[in-house]
């Protein structure tokens, strides 16, 4: 795909044309298969590496959220309650023994 149809179907998809340019670009797509084709790989392209990156910053920014916010990251959750159950064992003998 040359650089000149690619600018030309971005500035369709990023509303930077005209009535009549939208016009003549829709009737270009349904009459003319190879333009067509080259329209969705444009979208295909586009809009699937937007949701790659979508998914990378969503996953990055949970990591970031968790250490922030000193939440358990996958996996963690689990061990912090055996160890709290330990805890509670631990402080309810120690209770016990300080009981007179």
């Amino acid at each position: 795909m040359e650089e000149q149809q690619i600018t030309y179907i971005d500035s369709f998809f990023n509303q930077q044309m005209n009535e009549q340019e939208r016009k003549t670009f829709e009737q270009k797509c349904e009459t003319d298969n190879a333009f067509a084709e080259e329209v969705a790989l444009y979208v295909k392209t586009k809009y699937g590496f937007q949701k790659e990156q979508y998914k990378e910053k969503s996953e990055r920014f949970d990591t970031l959220f968790k250490l922030k916010t000193n939440k358990p990251i996958e996996g963690e959750y689990y061990g912090r309650i055996i160890n709290r159950k330990y805890f509670l064992v631990a402080a309810s003998i120690l209770l016990f023994c300080i009981r007179p």
